[in-house]
């Protein structure tokens, strides 16, 4: 058995989380921890910032959270366990 798979994911790309989970129950068989780690940040003052940044900051850091939270929970709930743990 593995005891740990690389896979690299774009957290806002919906396919690519998709991918992430079934891998992660192919190779172990099962999910117990998603840890919600991504984020992204602007050290611009606001009245630099573009709307275009704040999109991206959204994106990874709100969006990233739901599309993981979203596609783990079906095989945690299967699973009759699991926990998510998100950070910020």
């Amino acid at each position: 058995m593995e005891s740990a798979v690389a896979v690299n994911v774009n957290v806002t790309d919906e396919d690519m989380v998709k991918q992430l989970i079934a891998k992660s129950v192919d190779t172990f068989g099962k999910i117990n921890v998603m840890c919600n780690n991504a984020g992204t940040i602007s050290m611009k003052f606001i009245e630099d910032l573009a709307v275009e940044d704040w999109d991206k900051i959204m994106d990874v850091n709100a969006k990233g959270v739901f599309l993981c939270c979203k596609y783990v929970t079906p095989q945690m709930k299967k699973q009759g366990y699991g926990k998510i743990i998100n950070t910020s």
